[in-house]
């Protein structure tokens, strides 16, 4: 079973480097990236030595009457790779595309046997341990970034996507900030479920220290020359889940030296939703 799953893993991983391999390079023939990235507030991007585009990409979702996979929607798609440390593609972000639809500009997906609406990013191959890379070189020593692409797009723009500076995406919360101690969990503060009898308890967060004896896989990595690392928080998402996961983050992620300050955007709000509201002002 055990060289099954390996197996299946590189399988997962090996098509996700055929689909970013596949996809063009942002620029001449990929506008409609920098277009989406516009329409989020992130500005003109202009060309990206990491993010590419795929004119028709497929959306599989569930089985035909055969049992053979079931391509849902076809269409043009955002696509970056998951990174390991040595800069190998482990995994790939996919993000689907519609101008159209406002304000996400993403298409409106949703299952055909139960009517429930379906998300239009999807990761394949691996990104436990990778992250997604945006612009700048790794090799920089001020890192920038947080769990989605156009945060951190939001935020390159804002700072004129400064050339001393890397800016990234973690994919989720999880692999920004890696696996808590489990003695750190406390109760939230206002959150409650009901228990096995139907009496409501207080729903357990997973706290702000890391897990101790944990892999570098258990999260994403950061470069060892990396002197400021700023990450970026959302502000909506769950408040009090998502300081325990960024101040696990900043402890994870210390070293001697190393500055790591997080930044949080309006209460109710990411940094993309923020600019996206700026350029409307002053259009």
């Amino acid at each position: 079973r055990a060289e099954r799953r390996v197996d299946y893993r590189e399988r997962e991983r090996q098509k996700a480097r055929s689909i970013y391999e596949a996809a063009a390079r942002v620029g001449r023939f990929g506008r409609l990236v920098p277009e989406y990235l516009e329409a989020r507030g992130c500005g003109r991007i202009g060309a990206s030595q990491w993010l590419r585009y795929a004119s028709e990409l497929a959306y599989w979702h569930g089985s035909d009457e055969r049992g053979r996979p079931s391509e849902l929607h076809s269409g043009p798609a955002m696509v970056a790779p998951f990174l390991k440390a040595d800069l190998d593609a482990i995994g790939c972000h996919i993000s689907w595309i519609d101008l159209a639809r406002p304000p996400k500009f993403r298409p409106l997906l949703t299952d055909p046997a139960t009517g429930e609406p379906l998300p239009t990013k999807k990761m394949r191959g691996s990104k436990k341990g990778g992250l997604i890379p945006l612009f700048g070189d790794p090799s920089a020593a001020r890192w920038v970034g947080g769990e989605g692409i156009e945060n951190g797009a939001a935020f390159a723009c804002w700072e004129s996507w400064r050339e001393d500076t890397f800016y990234f995406a973690a994919g989720d919360l999880g692999n920004l900030a890696g696996p808590a101690d489990p003695a750190s969990r406390f109760a939230h503060p206002e959150l409650k479920k009901p228990d096995s009898k139907g009496v409501p308890r207080p729903v357990m967060i997973a706290g702000p220290i890391p897990r101790p004896g944990q892999g570098p896989e258990d999260a994403m990595w950061v470069g060892e020359q990396v002197t400021e690392l700023v990450l970026l928080a959302d502000g909506d998402s769950e408040r009090v889940v998502t300081a325990a996961a960024m101040a696990r983050a900043r402890a994870r992620h210390a070293r001697p030296g190393r500055a790591i300050p997080i930044v949080w955007p309006r209460p109710g709000c990411d940094f993309a939703s923020m600019a996206a509201e700026a350029a409307k002002r002053v259009a």
